[in-house]
């Protein structure tokens, strides 16, 4: 009897300790896919980190997180597409670096051997310009003066000769910045891009008059517009009156609704890309076309990087954007006019794009509590994180924006000008 009892017992020890021994494999196994899977998860947050950086211009940093990647065949073009950017900058030395990295993992990648042989003699800049002592000419524009800068050139005011009319030159260099064999696929996307821009018939768009390439230029011709971006307006003192900002914001959704429909997306609304002048009351809607290009030239994936702190959370995870893309760009837009800082921010990139894609913005009535409620609710809607729960179209964000309009100019005198409540450092 004692022994049958002492039998049973050291049965169930045994079976105690194999399932205790299973139950401690099977919990090591699942800690180590875990482990397993915050390494991947964190190699890609580095590898888009890495995207974000190389599109701001910090080409140092980027390498610095590229490196932390474990290399696969989409690392090697990233890290290749950044030695390009290198040369292009002529950093000929952190280029060569760049590549002598890939040659340590495939020594046979692209033309890696031909061009570490020759030493990275780097790319000459292209002529902008056939020049004279007196002028300078581009295909049949004579510029005049520099108006800025552009994602990849300059930025002219000209005087079109066969049309005897003032226009807007901006140039690209698409040679410096894609490689040979893509170089006839960009360009024939570039005349496309152009073309399609060109349709567009708004009175809140930049007409495009001519597109075309000269001097180792592509270039696109539109018309010149007086006045300034919105970037002023964004901030401290150069805040507008409540009413002003809404009716300039209302006429862009009505640009951006009739581009829709004509099933072109923007890609990168942001101030810098709506013009106003204050004199006429004029606001019109730029670069429609050259988003989608100047983000091929930097990453080869579908985010515009050069504009983080607007971007849609779709966009920012490279997924397949629509209009209610543009329509989250404005209402980010929309909330620095009402307020004078930004709905997202952070002290470094990757908290920006965190915040973009998983946090609300702070409440608007922390920093202007004098907006009224109907207008914060547009706020919010336009910049809820479902693409489904927002304006569907501009037109219903116009309409909105309007309405506000409205009732400020009609009853709420108090809240027409929000630099008085903004928070003026910024």
């Amino acid at each position: 009897m004692v022994a049958t009892v002492f039998s049973k017992t050291a049965w169930f020890v045994g079976l105690g300790i194999v399932l205790s021994m299973l139950f401690l494999g099977l919990l090591l196994l699942t800690i180590r896919r875990g482990k397993g899977k915050t390494v991947i998860e964190s190699a890609e947050t580095s590898r888009l980190l890495g995207l974000a950086l190389q599109g701001q211009g910090q080409l140092d940093k980027a390498y610095d997180k590229f490196c932390q990647c474990p290399m696969n065949e989409m690392l090697m073009e990233d890290i290749y597409n950044l030695g390009l950017d290198f040369e292009r900058h002529r950093q000929f030395g952190n280029a060569e670096a760049a590549f002598r990295y890939l040659s340590q993992h495939n020594p046979k990648y692209r033309d890696l051997a031909a061009r570490l042989q020759r030493g990275l003699p780097g790319i000459e800049t292209a002529p902008v310009v056939e020049t004279s002592a007196e002028k300078r000419i581009l295909d049949h524009y004579q510029l005049e003066t520099t108006l800025g800068k552009g994602a990849m050139g300059l930025v002219y005011l000209a005087n079109d000769t066969r049309q005897k009319r003032r226009a807007a030159v901006k140039t690209m260099a698409l040679a410096q910045a894609f490689d040979e064999d893509e170089l006839v696929e960009v360009k024939a996307r570039f005349f496309r891009e152009a073309e399609t821009a060109g349709r567009l018939k708004h009175p809140n768009i930049v007409t495009i008059y001519d597109a075309g390439e000269a001097a180792g230029l592509a270039y696109i011709a539109m018309e010149f517009l007086p006045g300034h971006d919105l970037v002023p307006h964004t901030r401290g003192a150069g805040l507008l009156p409540l009413p002003e900002a809404l009716s300039i914001l209302a006429r862009v959704a009505d640009a951006l609704d009739y581009a829709h429909a004509q099933h072109v997306v923007h890609r990168d609304i942001k101030p810098a890309n709506i013009m106003y002048d204050a004199a006429s009351d004029q606001v019109k809607v730029t670069d429609f076309g050259i988003a989608r290009l100047t983000d091929s030239s930097r990453t080869k994936t579908g985010m515009v990087l050069g504009s983080p702190a607007y971007m849609s959370p779709e966009q920012l995870n490279g997924k397949k954007i629509d209009g209610r893309s543009d329509l989250f760009s404005l209402g980010v837009v929309l909330y620095q006019m009402c307020c004078g800082q930004p709905p997202f921010s952070g002290d470094s990139l990757g908290r920006l794009m965190f915040k973009i894609a998983s946090e609300a913005p702070p409440d608007i009535l922390g920093i202007n509590p004098a907006l009224p409620s109907e207008l914060v609710a547009v706020i919010h809607k336009a910049l809820n994180k479902n693409v489904a729960g927002r304006y569907q179209r501009g037109a219903e964000m116009a309409a909105a924006l309007r309405h506000c309009g409205e009732e400020l100019t009609t009853g709420g005198a108090s809240c027409a000008a929000p630099r008085k409540c903004a928070n003026e450092a910024g």
